[in-house]
């Protein structure tokens, strides 16, 4: 392979396979893609509940762990990311949300031009294959596949009855502006498959002559010509470490993501100086911001010992229904083995002079220690069962992701500070009692043999606070470590340029300002769109 490439791209998840693809497109560019995991080949991969056999799979996961979180009782927060082509769009729960318009604006008006609802709907429209909602508003020819999740069951029209009779009304469209209100899921996929970054984008795009992708290899630093970065440093782990430099004529693009751009950058010498220099790396520039501003929703649940057997649980304690909900994934694509063991979700505000949602409810078919269960060796209940879900959507609390050592391999150092703002210690109470209120509806009431975890008798704000710090788990939302907005504060520009550095972006979820309501898949691909965009405008 040659060295010398017009694009070099770190990272093919969800992101970087949407700049390597739209880069190489015309024919113009030769685009080298980097990705430190293998092949998307699991069998798994494809089958939406295959995501329980895969949260544990090291072949395709970055297993990460947090430092210790003292907000959350010391847990040491379990945060898999995926390490494959595609990247998390892998190996995530595939819920497609947008996000609301109102987030969108606030970053406009807050030293992000061009980032408004407005300005960001194109891109989002262009990545979508979607028979729901307006063609004004949704698109109909993208790579990704979306579709309302695929299973039917009593539990989920229950879950849907009782938020409409706690003031949650059904919302035809979601993704379409105003998201208050109680819905299906839309999912990202094709009749009941996933559709992965890699499978709408990267398969396509594999045949071109102008784009290479390197798999199993490490990017393990930048190379600069003073402030001009020119390419890139790579190990390759499967042929003992080995290394080869790649040139760039034009602009390096990191889509690494949250949690391991900041990494990259900090072992090429740009970030928090005094860091830089406890470990012994050269300053090319000293970046406070990197790796700081961490934010992700963190994940409570109440759980509920279902009195039909109607359950994921019940798929690994009866062969019966397992046969059948099988047999109508095998011919129809429909049922349990058609979901991420979610199904429906509610976006909600408890004030409402609120812009935007501030809480959100979900339905999870599944029951077990905590949200890895059907892929550790606890297993799930034994019983039949399904947990509510809340999440705040807006949290204060901050954290951070740093190197701790100048090694390429080695973990990054991360504090989730999941409730260390008392506004989050608020939320998270009020969350789960909102949980309570649905769950005491007749429709849900009616499906409930008796509650789980934490048991009726956990009542006080002081016992359910106490229950979200020991339960608490993430949401795999992670964003903001190289944050868009003013220089001082920051870490790139509205274009995705990483200020006072040249000939390189970042264009992944590390970028947003800030939370979006929720999922933050679908926003990293339209980055990864507005990115190939501006470069594709620049060297026209």
């Amino acid at each position: 392979m040659k060295n010398i490439f017009d694009f070099i791209v770190v990272g093919a998840g969800s992101a970087g396979c949407a700049v390597a693809a739209n880069l190489s497109k015309s024919g113009k560019f030769s685009v080298l893609l980097i990705e430190a995991g293998g092949e998307a080949t699991n069998k798994w991969i494809r089958v939406p509940i295959g995501i329980g056999r895969l949260l544990q799979n090291k072949e395709v996961l970055w297993d990460y762990k947090t430092e210790p979180d003292t907000s959350m009782k010391g847990q040491k927060h379990y945060w898999p990311r995926g390490k494959l082509l595609g990247g998390s769009s892998s190996v995530n729960g595939q819920v497609f949300v947008r996000g609301d318009p109102s987030e969108y604006n606030s970053w406009s008006e807050n030293n992000c031009p061009g980032w408004g609802y407005n300005d960001v709907l194109p891109f989002f429209k262009k990545m979508e294959n979607s028979d729901i909602g307006r063609e004004a508003s949704r698109g109909k020819s993208g790579p990704i596949k979306i579709e309302f999740v695929r299973h039917d069951d009593e539990l989920t029209d229950a879950f849907i009855q009782s938020c409409g009779e706690i003031g949650i009304n059904p919302v035809d469209d979601y993704n379409d502006g105003d998201c208050i209100g109680v819905s299906k899921m839309q999912m990202s996929q094709k009749r009941g498959e996933r559709c992965s970054a890699e499978i709408g984008y990267l398969k396509p795009a594999r045949d071109r002559n102008n784009l290479n992708v390197l798999t199993n290899t490490y990017a393990s630093s930048l190379i600069f010509d003073g402030i001009k970065v020119v390419g890139v440093n790579t190990h390759n782990k499967n042929k003992g470490g080995s290394e080869k430099s790649y040139s760039a004529r034009l602009e390096v693009v990191l889509c690494a993501g949250a949690l391991n751009t900041p990494g990259l950058l900090e072992r090429s010498g740009v970030g928090n100086a005094k860091l830089l220099k406890n470990l012994g790396i050269s300053i090319v520039k000293n970046c406070p911001s990197v790796g700081e501003n961490l934010q992700d929703h963190v994940n409570l649940r109440i759980s509920y010992e279902c009195s039909k057997k109607i359950t994921v649980n019940d798929l690994f304690n009866s062969k019966i229904f397992a046969t059948r909900e099988s047999l109508k994934y095998i011919f129809m694509r429909k049922g349990l083995l058609a979901t991420p063991t979610v199904s429906v979700h509610a976006y909600l505000k408890t004030d409402q002079k609120l812009n935007a949602p501030n809480f959100k409810l979900q339905l999870c078919h599944v029951t077990g220690a905590d949200r890895f269960s059907m892929a550790r060796g606890m297993g799930v209940d034994n019983f039949s069962g399904f947990s509510l879900q809340v999440f705040y959507l807006k949290p204060k609390s901050l954290g951070s992701v740093h190197i701790g050592s100048r090694d390429p391999f080695s973990s990054p150092k991360i504090i989730a500070n999941y409730l260390s703002d008392e506004e989050d210690k608020v939320a998270a109470i009020n969350g789960l009692k909102i949980i309570r209120k649905l769950a005491s509806r007749k429709p849900l009431k009616s499906f409930i043999a008796k509650e789980i975890s934490p048991s009726s008798n956990v009542r006080s704000d002081a016992d359910l606070l106490n229950f979200a710090r020991e339960t608490g788990q993430t949401c795999w939302h992670s964003v903001a470590t190289c944050k868009m907005g003013e220089e001082n504060k920051s870490v790139v520009d509205s274009k995705l340029r990483i200020y006072g550095l040249q000939n390189i972006r970042i264009a992944d979820a590390s970028i947003l300002p800030s939370l979006v309501s929720s999922n933050t898949n679908a926003p990293s691909i339209m980055i990864g769109e507005r990115c190939a965009e501006f470069l594709n405008w620049k060297y026209k």
